[in-house]
């Protein structure tokens, strides 16, 4: 079943038809200003070092703070702003780009209908969580894993938001139920705009423990080729995100062992596979 998702266009203080890409290492990380000391800029103009800029409240959450970032800087009501922050490291992108052709190549000779199903093991891939680390699917094998795909500019109360209020339930169930060899993946269909801070800060406005709740973004074309993966549909215009819901479970050796393609499963189903 196919929904579509009226994006919210996003309005934030942050107003600029000039926004300048930049990377730099963050110096310092003030929390009552909001701001981050920035130094070895690399960008479009020249900046006095330390340079400072104001950032999102999600962006203070992570830990930048002596590591290299790469963001957009922009300037409104006089102020300058730094957003759309991911880090920049790289021997990690090293890393993350070889899992990533290898999903590439096995992507590119998929048919439409050729998607993982029930039976079928998981494939890795690499990008990066809430915490501004690089990650790859392999590295939570040996546990149940458990995944979905959102977005968190979707505002449709049953899709998204839903989704991960569930989430959220399955992971206080099962943390009741004493599974401790458990992880929950979100993959967000929004990676231009889901940053690090802008998931860091929506996990805790879910509740979701990050502990055992990873939510993932990275490159646009890493985020389509899983969707491939696992028979995810989605197609994107100015204004609307069209997609498909789906969410994984997967037994300690990567095996799907449970999928649900609808918006109305039941935290039950899955504590009912793990503890089967």
């Amino acid at each position: 079943m196919k929904h579509s998702l009226f994006l919210i266009l996003f309005t934030s203080l942050v107003i600029s038809t000039q926004a300048e890409l930049i990377t730099a290492d963050v110096q310092s990380v003030n929390v009552n200003t909001k701001t981050f000391d920035l130094i070895n800029i690399n960008g479009d103009h020249d900046y006095s070092e330390p340079f400072t800029v104001r950032v999102g409240d999600g962006d203070l959450m992570v830990d930048y703070e002596g590591k290299t970032i790469v963001g957009e800087i922009s300037k409104s009501e006089g102020k300058d702003w730094l957003q759309y922050i991911f880090p920049s490291d790289a021997e990690q992108e090293k890393l993350l780009n070889a899992v990533n052709r290898q999903l590439r190549a096995d992507t590119a000779i998929r048919q439409r209908r050729q998607y993982r199903k029930r039976g079928d093991y998981g494939i890795n891939f690499a990008m990066i969580n809430e915490r501004a680390e690089y990650v790859q699917f392999n590295q939570f094998k040996g546990k149940w894993i458990m995944m979905n795909f959102i977005f968190t500019r979707c505002r449709i109360p049953e899709m998204c938001p839903a989704q991960t209020s569930r989430m959220v339930d399955m992971q206080r169930m099962a943390a009741d139920q004493g599974i401790d060899n458990f992880h929950q993946i979100s993959v967000t269909f929004d990676p231009e705009y889901d940053t690090p801070g802008i998931l860091t800060q929506y996990a805790e406005v879910k509740g979701a423990d990050t502990e055992t709740f990873s939510f993932l973004t990275g490159k646009h074309e890493v985020m389509l080729d899983v969707l491939k993966q696992y028979g995810v549909i989605a197609f994107e215009s100015e204004n609307i995100i069209d997609h498909t819901v789906t969410t994984l479970l997967f037994d300690p050796s990567g095996k799907i062992v449970y999928r649900k393609d609808n918006t109305n499963w039941l935290v039950e189903e899955f504590i009912k596979r793990i503890k089967k």
